[in-house]
C-alpha cells in the first residue's frame, strides 16, 4: 500500500499548482497508452474507465471467494447427506429405487389379480358365504387364484377378509417404499447437480487467473490465493492507485485558489484536505508525538481569537506497531482521533520506559473520584492490571485487557501470530520456552540442516568464555573491558570470513552487538574503533542496548552480558523480556561473549539459567579464540602467554614444583587419557607429598552428558586424582578453565587442563594467559567465591 510519513513538507509539495499541472500531464500520458480506444482523453473520462475496470476486477476477486464458498457449502451438504463418496451413495440409492419400483409393480399385479378373481366369483357363492361349506369352497378358490402370483408359500389365511387386508397392506407398503426411495434418489441427484454446478462456477471464476478447468477442479481457495496476489490483486492495486490519483486530480482542479486553501485551517477545510491527501497515500506513518499536531484544525472562539479544534474520529483505522513499548499517556491523544484501532505488539518484549511514579497514578485517580482513600491499594491493583497506569502500563496491555478475542487461553488475550520465520529453530526455541509456553511454531528450520548464507560456520547458539571484570561506574551503569576488547578482536579476526559467508552484505549488515548497559556500549565502540571497525551510525556495525535494538535483526548477534563472577547478574533476570529480545534479534547465530559462570549461578528456571543450560548442552557451542590480556591485571601483574598443550603441561609442572601452599585447577572435563598423555601425574603426586593442598574443580553433569565423551574415562580420572591426594570438588555449570596457585598466580584461557587432547582429531590450538604478582589475589578470591556458590550439594 502506498504510504508516506506525515510531514507538511510532503503535502506542501504535492498540493502546489505546478506539481498539479505536471501530475495531470503525466496521468493523461499514461492513460493514452493504457486506453488507446478512449475518444475523449480527459481526466474525468479516464477516471470513469478506471472505475469500471476496478469494479470488474473487484467483482472477479469477489466471485472467486463466493464461488469457493458456494462449492464448499454444496460439498458439505452432499457429504452430510451422502457421505464421503456421494457418487457411490447416489448409485446405491438408484439401485434401491429401481428395486422398490419393481417390488411395487409386482404388488400392483397381485392386487389386479385379486380384483379380477373377485370379479369372476359367482354371486350366489358370495351371498351364501356365511355357510361353512360355501366359505371353505370360496377360500380355496381364492388361494388357487393367487398361487401363481404369490412368491413362496401362501399364508394361512382363514377368511376372504384376511386375504383382502393382506393384499391391501402389501400394495400400500410397496407404493410407500417406492415413493420413499424415489425421493431419496431425487435428493441425491439434486445434491450431485448442485455440486457439479458449484464446480463449474468455481472453474469459471478461476478463468481470470489463467487456470485450466481440469486443474481448477483440484485447487482450493488457498491454492488460488498466490495466483490471485500475482494476477488479480496486484492489478486491482494498480487500478485503485491510478483511480484515486485521478480522483485527486479532479478534487484539486475544483479548488479555485490553492494558495488560499493551504492557508486556511478550519475544520470544514481540513477534513476535505485530509480526504484528498488519503487519495494519494491512504496509509500514513507518524509518531504519537507528531500526529495530534497534524490532525489539529482551528476554531473561532467568538472573542476574536482562535483555538485548537482536533479532528476527533477522523482516522478510519489507527494501526499501532510495537504497542508493547508505548505508554498510555503518549498514545491516548492519537486514539481520540481514530474510529477504530489495530494494536500490534508483544508484552514479552522490552517494556516502555516509564517516567511517571505510581503515586501520580494514585493521585490522578483520587482527583477523578475513581479511587477510595479507605482502600487505595484495592483500587490501584485492578487499574494497573488493565494496563492503563502511566507508571506501569502499555498500549498493548490495554488492548489485551479490552479485547473480545482470546485465541489461546494459555497466552494473553487477542489474536496470536504463532508462526516464526526470522530465526533458526535452535535460536527461537529458547524464546519459545522462556516466554511463549512452547506455542510458537518455528518455520525456518534447523541451522544444522541449513545451506547457503545461513551456513556461516558458526553455531546457532554459541559462546566464548571471557573471564573479565564487571565494573560499576559512578552513574550506576556497568562495563566489562575484557568482554569489549575480546569482541573487538574476534570481529577483526573474523571480518573477512563473515563477509565471505554473506557476500552480498557489508559487515554492518551482517553483525549486531547487544548489551544491557549503555556504558558497555561505549566501551565496545571504543574497542572496535581501536581495531579499525567502523561504528558510525548508518554505516558501521550496529551496537545497541537491548532496549534500543528491539525491532532490529542481524544474521549474527553478539550478546555482551557485561556481568562477571565479580557481580550478581540479577538485573538481566528482572524481566524475561531482556533475553527474549536479545536472543530473537539473531537470525542465524546468537553468540554470548562473557563469563558464563554468572549464568551458572542463576536460578535454574530464570532467563540466565535457561540460557546457560542451553549453551552448556548445545553441541559445538564453545568458540575458540586467542583472547587479549586483561588490562586491569596487566597493569599490576606480569603476563605470560601459553600456547598449545605442551606449553601448558610444562607450565603446570613448574607451578606444582614452585607453589608454596596450594594449587587449584578448574577444568570442566576430566579424561584419564589426557592425564596419561600430559605426564603431570608424577608432578601432582610430588606436590601433594611436600604438603601442597591440591584442589581440582570439575562438573560431573558436563562429563556425563558430553557428546562423544567416554564416561568411564571420567571415573577413572577421578580415581587417579584421588590416588595422588587431590581434593575433588564438583561444581555445577563450570565454564572457566583456570589454574590458581597461592595468592599470586591466576591463569585463564581455553585450555582444559585435565581433558585437552594432545593429538588426533580433537586436538585444538589452545591458549591461556598467566598473570603473576600480588595484584591477582583479589581475582583469585573472586574465583574461589564463585566456585563455592556453585558447589554441587
Amino acid at each position: 500500500m502506498p504510504h508516506t510519513y506525515l510531514t507538511r513538507e510532503f503535502f506542501d509539495r504535492v498540493e502546489d499548482a505546478n506539481y498539479l499541472d505536471r501530475a495531470r500531464s503525466a496521468f493523461l500520458r499514461a492513460a493514452a497508452i493504457a486506453f488507446p480506444d478512449l475518444e475523449a482523453l480527459r481526466v474525468v473520462t479516464v477516471v470513469e474507465r478506471l472505475h469500471g475496470e476496478l469494479r470488474a476486477q473487484a467483482n472477479a476477486l469477489g466471485e472467486i471467494e463466493s464461488a469457493w464458498s458456494a462449492l464448499v457449502s454444496t460439498r458439505e451438504r452432499g457429504h452430510a447427506v451422502l457421505g464421503n463418496n456421494p457418487e457411490a451413495e447416489a448409485e446405491r440409492r438408484r439401485r434401491e429405487a429401481e428395486a422398490a419400483e419393481k417390488a411395487s409393480g409386482r404388488a400392483q399385479e397381485l392386487g389386479v389379480a385379486w380384483d379380477q378373481h373377485l370379479a369372476r366369483e359367482p354371486l350366489l357363492q358370495v351371498l351364501f358365504d356365511w355357510l361353512p361349506p360355501v366359505a371353505r369352497k370360496r377360500l380355496g378358490g381364492a388361494k388357487a387364484a393367487l398361487r401363481s402370483h404369490w412368491l413362496g408359500p401362501l399364508p394361512d389365511w382363514k377368511s376372504i377378509a384376511d386375504i383382502e387386508s393382506t393384499i391391501a397392506a402389501i400394495v400400500e407398503d410397496a407404493r410407500s417404499s417406492a415413493a420413499k426411495f424415489r425421493a431419496s434418489l431425487a435428493e441425491a441427484d439434486e445434491l450431485l447437480r448442485a455440486a457439479r454446478a458449484g464446480l463449474e462456477r468455481w472453474c469459471a471464476a478461476l478463468h481470470c487467473l489463467r487456470v485450466d478447468p481440469g486443474e481448477a477442479g483440484r485447487m482450493t481457495l488457498v491454492d488460488s490465493d498466490p495466483l490471485a496476489d500475482r494476477l488479480l490483486r496486484f492489478r486491482i492495486f494498480l487500478t485503485a492507485t491510478h483511480y484515486w490519483e485521478g480522483r485527486w486530480l479532479l478534487e484539486m482542479a475544483a479548488i479555485k485558489d490553492l494558495a488560499d486553501q493551504k492557508r486556511r485551517r478550519g475544520r470544514s477545510v481540513m477534513i476535505p484536505r485530509w480526504r484528498r491527501r488519503m487519495m494519494l497515500t491512504p496509509c500514513a506513518v507518524s509518531t504519537f508525538y507528531v500526529l495530534p499536531e497534524l490532525m489539529c484544525a482551528r476554531r473561532h472562539a467568538g472573542d476574536g481569537t482562535f483555538g485548537d479544534d482536533y479532528l476527533y474520529d477522523t482516522i478510519d483505522l489507527l494501526i499501532v506497531d510495537e504497542a508493547g513499548q508505548t505508554t498510555p499517556p503518549v498514545a491516548g491523544a492519537a486514539f481520540a482521533l481514530a474510529r477504530r484501532a489495530l494494536v500490534i505488539g508483544d508484552t514479552e518484549q522490552i517494556e516502555p520506559i516509564w517516567d511517571v511514579p505510581g503515586r501520580v497514578d494514585a493521585g490522578n485517580l483520587r482527583d477523578a473520584g475513581l479511587l477510595s482513600a479507605q482502600d487505595e491499594q484495592a483500587g490501584i491493583n485492578p487499574f494497573a492490571e488493565s494496563g492503563r497506569a502511566a507508571s506501569s502500563g502499555s498500549v498493548m496491555r490495554v488492548a489485551q485487557h479490552v479485547s473480545r478475542y482470546h485465541q489461546d487461553p494459555d497466552l494473553a488475550r487477542g489474536l496470536i501470530l504463532y508462526e516464526h520465520r526470522r530465526c533458526f529453530d535452535e535460536i527461537i526455541s529458547y524464546c519459545n520456552d522462556l516466554c511463549y509456553r512452547g506455542k510458537l511454531k518455528p518455520q525456518r528450520g534447523r541451522k544444522t540442516d541449513a545451506t547457503g548464507p545461513g551456513a556461516d560456520g558458526l553455531p546457532a547458539m554459541g559462546f566464548l568464555q571471557v573471564d573479565g571484570l564487571c565494573e560499576q561506574l559512578p552513574g550506576g551503569s556497568r562495563r566489562n573491558v575484557a568482554e569489549a576488547e575480546t569482541i573487538a578482536a574476534w570481529i577483526a579476526d573474523r571480518k573477512a570470513a563473515l563477509e565471505q559467508g554473506y557476500p552480498e552484505r557489508r559487515l554492518s549488515e551482517i553483525l549486531g552487538i547487544v548489551m544491557p548497559f549503555v556504558a558497555q556500549l561505549r566501551t565496545i565502540q571504543g574497542a572496535l574503533n581501536s581495531v579499525g571497525i567502523d561504528t558510525e551510525q548508518g554505516t558501521g556495525v550496529t551496537i545497541g542496548s537491548v532496549h534500543a535494538f528491539q525491532g532490529g535483526q542481524r544474521p549474527v548477534m553478539i550478546f555482551s552480558p557485561t556481568y562477571s563472577k565479580h557481580a550478581d547478574g540479577n538485573f538481566i533476570d528482572m524481566s524475561t523480556s531482556m533475553l527474549n529480545v536479545a536472543v530473537s534479534r539473531a537470525m542465524n547465530s546468537f553468540l554470548v561473549f562473557g563469563d558464563l559462570d554468572c549464568f551458572s549461578t542463576a536460578a535454574r528456571g530464570s532467563p540466565r539459567g535457561q540460557l546457560g543450560a542451553r549453551l552448556a548442552n548445545a553441541a559445538d557451542a564453545e568458540l575458540t579464540f586467542v583472547q587479549p590480556p586483561r588490562r586491569d591485571l596487566m597493569r599490576r601483574a606480569q603476563v605470560e602467554y601459553l600456547r598449545d598443550a605442551a606449553a601448558h603441561d610444562a607450565f603446570l609442572c613448574d607451578v606444582l614444583a614452585r607453589s608454596r601452599r596450594e594449587v587449584q585447577v578448574v577444568t570442566p572435563w576430566l579424561s584419564q587419557r589426557a592425564l596419561d598423555e600430559s605426564g603431570v601425574v608424577p608432578a601432582l603426586s610430588a606436590a601433594v607429598a611436600r604438603g601442597i593442598a591440591l584442589t581440582v574443580y570439575t562438573d560431573r553433569m558436563l562429563n556425563v552428558q558430553r557428546v562423544a565423551h567416554d564416561e568411564s574415562a571420567f571415573h577413572i580420572a577421578l580415581e587417579t586424582l584421588r590416588e595422588v591426594g587431590a581434593d575433588l570438588i564438583e561444581v555445577c555449570g563450570v565454564h572457566s578453565e583456570i589454574l590458581m596457585a597461592d595468592e599470586d598466580l591466576f591463569c585463564a584461557g581455553s585450555f582444559n587442563w585435565f581433558s585437552a587432547a594432545r593429538g588426533g582429531a580433537y586436538a585444538r590450538h589452545e591458549t591461556s594467559l598467566a598473570y603473576r604478582g600480588p595484584a591477582v589475589a583479589k581475582e583469585i578470591e573472586a574465583m574461589k567465591a564463585s566456585l563455592q556458590r556453585r558447589m554441587a550439594r
